[in-house]
């Protein structure tokens, strides 16, 4: 997914699905206008691959996700719903 303009939801949706499989991520770039985050193998070392975007819903996921509030499972349900309407 790197380098991909991705919407919020199928962002966090990735991640959900790779924390079910066992993997970790970690917040790499925040501001106001981009964020990223690191995608890493289960053991938490190897960086993997990075998703990133500049789409309001994934810059508040991240934001929250700094703070140490939510989770990946939550806030791809919630966006989820917010898209369908």
């Amino acid at each position: 997914m790197s380098g991909e303009e991705n919407s919020a939801a199928e962002l966090v949706e990735a991640l959900r699905r790779w924390q079910e499989a066992g993997g970790t991520w970690r917040v790499w770039e925040s501001n106001a206008a981009w964020a990223s985050v690191a995608l890493l193998r289960c053991d938490g070392g190897e960086e993997v691959d990075r998703l990133g975007s500049s789409d309001p819903a994934w810059l508040e996921f991240v934001a929250t996700a700094c703070i140490g509030e939510g989770s990946a499972e939550s806030q791809a349900s919630r966006l989820a719903t917010e898209e369908r309407g």
